[in-house]
């Protein structure tokens, strides 16, 4: 009994000896600091050329960038890719992008929405999320509705 006893006790030291170690080694692990950084990125612009034969890059096209209230917000060139970059200003939620190519009447121009992406205006009839989601449950209320009209002229027929 002895014996039993002293290997009870050898296998509890044993325990309570790597108890400790995987807390000791957890609460080192878990004590880094966390650091949170943002960064608000630049907005690129590409602009090209579009048709048959793919894109073609507009290099070294004037551009214009207004805020929201309509002030020039700043100007450039794109590069030779097409690219051209800005750093938003804080609070303005809308640009609007200029862009002018070398070649006389080619001019194109977009509405930038950084709260909500850009903005086309074959977009202007679409209807918003809270009125597709009740036209979702309009279908299925209707496809549940003829469903119910089936099994009740089935259920008539079979009486």
């Amino acid at each position: 009994m002895g014996e039993r006893r002293e290997m009870r006790r050898g296998c509890v030291i044993v325990i309570v000896v790597f108890m400790f170690f995987l807390l000791f080694c957890f609460g080192i692990a878990s004590a880094h600091r966390i650091y949170v950084v943002h960064r608000i990125a630049d907005i690129e612009v590409y602009a090209y050329f579009g048709g048959v034969g793919g894109e073609t890059p507009c290099r070294y096209a004037d551009v214009e960038v207004y805020d929201d209230r309509g002030n020039l917000y700043v100007t450039g060139k794109t590069d030779e890719n097409g690219k051209f970059r800005f750093s938003p200003e804080t609070g303005v939620k809308t640009y609007k992008i200029v862009v002018k190519a070398n070649l006389p009447g080619h001019q194109a121009e977009t509405l930038l929405n950084l709260s909500g992406g850009y903005s086309d205006s074959s977009a202007e009839g679409a209807i918003g999320l809270p009125m597709r989601i009740l036209a979702g449950f309009g279908y299925l209320m209707g496809i549940a509705g003829i469903a119910m009209l089936y099994k009740s002229r089935k259920a008539t027929k079979e009486a």
